[in-house]
């Protein structure tokens, strides 16, 4: 059961703003395969709350609880509009199933993708190794600060922030939704990465391969045969996988735009 508010949390935090970004922004949006859609808008909402912690903080701002709920309020103020505007349509599905097996594939790999991810952390009380102390201690002070902050103060000594803040920020608007304490808020977005860092690569595969079982495809090699991304579980560098997740999608827009 929390798995599932986790999972609900995680979509309208960093599916559905960038969801609303592409569908206002980008062409042939709607004729796009749905899991092509979710890797997009998963790299385009990513990159959205670092960008929003560090100009709202060049403007003498700090949000709080706002950076979560601005992103997620006006993505549910776009469904709607979308939907009062043209009511949703049943599209006829094909005469052959096999056209829709690659959904069925895709479905089942996904499910299993944040089974796998969700499950290896069932027991733990906080993010492992050593780089997750800092990513927690970030996270905490983050959110003691309702932004950006210049003093490490009680944790440490430190009078400045020069560290990169783009996992940090995606931990506190999830903690900002969910209640869940900072150590906590970091392992659960570090696998939530974890699993978008795969999802993010199915927009490149289906381009290249010129089908959407290359998508599926990606979707197992990544997410269940290669050593990376899965590791970072115990790694903890998880201010490198939100890069992972926003990567290829950066190269898929670069590339439509070019």
């Amino acid at each position: 059961g929390r798995w599932l508010i986790w999972l609900a949390a995680a979509i309208l935090l960093f599916v559905l703003p960038g969801w609303m970004i592409l569908k206002l922004g980008f062409p042939d949006w709607d004729n796009l395969w749905w899991a092509v859609k979710a890797g997009l808008s998963a790299g385009v909402s990513v990159a959205i709350y670092p960008i929003l912690f560090l100009w709202s903080d060049l403007a003498g701002l700090h949000l709080g609880l706002l950076y979560a709920w601005l992103p997620l309020i006006l993505g549910l103020a776009g469904v709607l509009f979308f939907l009062r505007r043209q009511p949703p349509r049943m599209e006829k599905v094909g005469h052959e199933f096999a056209g829709l097996l690659p959904d069925l594939a895709m479905i089942i790999l996904l499910s299993l993708l944040v089974m796998t991810r969700f499950w290896i952390i069932r027991g733990l009380p906080v993010p492992l190794w050593g780089d997750s102390y800092q990513h927690t201690m970030i996270t905490q002070l983050l959110v003691e600060n309702g932004g950006l902050f210049d003093t490490w103060l009680p944790y440490s000594q430190s009078q400045s922030f020069t560290y990169h803040f783009g996992f940090h920020s995606l931990a506190a608007v999830f903690h900002w939704l969910t209640l869940l304490p900072a150590g906590q808020a970091a392992l659960w977005v570090g696998q939530i990465l974890n699993i978008f860092a795969v999802i993010a690569l199915v927009p490149l595969a289906v381009s290249i391969g010129h089908s959407r079982w290359a998508g599926a495809a990606a979707v197992f090699v990544a997410g269940f045969l290669l050593t990376l991304p899965q590791i970072y579980v115990n790694w903890g560098r998880y201010t490198q996988l939100a890069g992972q997740v926003i990567l290829p999608v950066a190269a898929y827009l670069g590339w439509a735009l070019l």
